[in-house]
């Protein structure tokens, strides 16, 4: 019997900040819907539900997909959580369940006997976060699904080096689009080129060593405006330090913006710009690292035709083509940070070639109609009915 239904599940959508893997989900929903092939519903986590109505349409950039709504406290109630799929009409026989997130793999192997098939995503950093025996008990619960999509190559070899069964996983990179021709207009106070990044103002992002390499940029002679668009724990520290380095004039955090918003930016950037860098932490007596195992924004920034200088974190290499789309420097390296920017904002030649490289390549690899065939290929080799 082949999959007719998918219900995803997804904590946060729409999502609540750029970039991360409910992002990811929100268009991946969008390009479903509109595949027509699968009937689709949504079952999404938030924390705050205010209307008594727990389920109804909501807009997924155009589509407009049938969408249940969870308390948090709720993602532990197996009893609530089976009365959501019992209420899509669903049989499970004919149904996908694709988890956008981690979180309820104490009960895969309860939904795998109740007859679903069903696949997971990670991105990279989430497996790692756990104590020892939960990692345990969470390997094991993932060598129920039927198949793991991990978002690199080096997702795949961290994840198989804790006990996943590699014959499960699969590797699906990238998901983004050029920008529509209609965007909202933003106002950047003048004609300086923009350097972008996107995402959240997290440790292992690494601005840090973007503000300081910026600042060695600047004492070259070279005008710039570096566009910081996300929120994070780190805004403050990050406003602090752009003062302390005196590119107040020179930087502006944006914070949250919508994602129709965030086009804007890739349209009106020079130069996308990626320092992300391994951190070592502990959590719960467990070490790990936290570090960019894919870099979304990198594969949109391309698609925008926007040269990126990123750093040599994690799985960052595989997203682009160093000196063809991009330049790749060592991580935490400031000098070499600088130097890279220096040499696509003094070329503007270069930067237009790079840029004309980086769509295509972005097009080909890593767009949206690339990752939705590939992942509809894993959902149907699931019930054996490739065609």
């Amino acid at each position: 019997m082949s999959i007719k239904n998918l219900i995803v599940f997804s904590k946060r959508l729409p999502p609540e900040y750029v970039g991360g893997i409910e992002t990811s989900a929100y268009y991946m929903i969008r390009n479903l819907s509109r595949q027509n092939e699968f009937r689709v519903r949504v079952i999404t986590v938030r924390s705050k539900i205010l209307l008594l109505l727990r389920t109804y349409k909501r807009e997924f950039d155009g589509e407009s997909v049938l969408t249940s709504h969870l308390k948090k406290s709720e993602m532990k109630k197996l009893p609530v959580i089976e009365k959501m799929l019992r209420g899509t009409g669903f049989d499970p026989a004919e149904t996908l369940i694709y988890h956008n997130t981690l979180d309820l793999y104490p009960f895969y192997e309860h939904f795998r006997a109740q007859g679903y098939a069903q696949v997971a995503r990670s991105g990279g950093n989430d497996i790692f976060f756990m104590e020892k025996t939960a990692r345990e008990r969470l390997v094991a619960g993932i060598n129920q699904l039927d198949y793991l999509i991990v978002n690199s190559n080096f997702s795949l070899g961290r994840s198989a080096e804790l006990g996943i069964d590699k014959q499960r996983m699969t590797v699906i990179k990238g998901g983004c689009e050029p920008a529509p021709e209609q965007t909202p207009e933003i106002d950047l106070a003048d004609d300086r080129p923009v350097l972008l990044t996107c995402g959240r103002l997290v440790d292992f992002k690494g601005l840090e060593d973007a503000l300081h390499a910026l600042a060695l940029v600047k004492q070259e002679g070279l005008s710039f405006r570096f566009v910081i668009v996300g929120e994070g724990e780190l805004r403050p520290e990050l406003e602090s330090l752009s003062s302390r380095l005196g590119l107040e004039d020179d930087v502006c955090f944006y914070g949250k913006v919508a994602p129709a918003m965030v086009q804007s930016f890739y349209k009106r950037s020079a130069l996308y710009l990626s320092t992300s860098k391994d951190i070592q932490k502990e959590s719960k007596g467990v070490s790990y690292l936290h570090t960019e195992t894919m870099g979304r924004s990198i594969c949109e920034a391309q698609a925008n035709a926007v040269p990126v200088v990123a750093t040599d974190a994690g799985g960052v290499p595989e997203m682009l083509q160093p000196n063809k789309t991009g330049l790749l420097v060592p991580q935490g390296n400031v000098q070499a940070i600088a130097d890279a920017v220096c040499q696509l904002l003094g070329d503007t030649e270069l930067r237009h070639q790079m840029g004309i490289a980086a769509r295509q390549f972005a097009q080909t690899d890593f767009g949206w109609g690339r990752v939705v065939g590939q992942s509809i290929d894993v959902i149907r080799r699931i019930k054996g009915d490739d065609e």
